[in-house]
């Protein structure tokens, strides 16, 4: 059965992913290919990924001291796979593009510098795989930067997971196609680094 494009955008935080997700959209949709932009693990009102991010980046708020890098992960997995169901599969086969901002990648690599143990980050993320049914990006967009955006209170990790993402980005080539996108200038440069890497998709 045919199905839509997933193209997915990738990086460490305060690159830029999101803003030129939703740029990428705004372009497809001028030129009348229908598309939507999904985020692991989700901001949706309503939905389980919103749950997931308001504890993980605000846990005292819900009365949780601290979690778990191992049960952090998994929350975000369970996150990816109620996407996955919810709005990305649905989408593909309605034969609509979805940009997707982070990938299973973000568990493997923030999951690496936290520590987890592996073989749990592991399971974790075939666990996810099996959601996907198959289904592989068309192009996975690495956006990298210099320096994040906004200054980060841990400058030394950030550079660590960006290090980690390049590494690792090098290793998915084997899996499918994979283009990095440096994201120093205007995000309009960016934009138009990745429409050329679309051309003929």
């Amino acid at each position: 059965m045919k199905t839509g494009q997933l193209l997915v955008i990738e990086g460490a935080d305060e690159v830029g992913k999101t803003t030129l997700a939703s740029m990428l959209a705004e372009t497809l949709d001028a030129r009348g290919v229908a598309c939507e932009v999904v985020g692991f693990p989700g901001n949706e009102v309503g939905s389980l990924g919103r749950h997931v991010y308001e504890l993980h980046h605000d846990s005292r708020h819900f009365q949780v001291e601290s979690i778990n890098p191992v049960s952090l992960q998994l929350l975000h997995v369970a996150a990816h796979i109620d996407a996955i169901e919810r709005r990305i599969l649905p989408a593909l086969r309605r034969n609509r593009t979805v940009i997707l901002d982070r990938f299973w990648w973000s568990t493997w690599i923030y999951g690496v510098v936290s520590n987890v143990n592996r073989k749990s980050l592991k399971a974790s993320i075939q666990v996810e795989a099996i959601h996907w049914r198959g289904i592989r990006p068309t192009r996975v967009f690495l956006v990298t930067r210099t320096a994040p955006l906004e200054a980060q209170a841990h400058i030394g990790r950030w550079r660590r997971v960006r290090a980690l993402y390049k590494r690792f980005a090098l290793e998915q080539r084997r899996n499918y196609p994979v283009s990095v996108i440096h994201n120093d200038s205007a995000p309009d440069e960016a934009l138009a680094n990745i429409q050329q890497h679309l051309k003929g998709v």
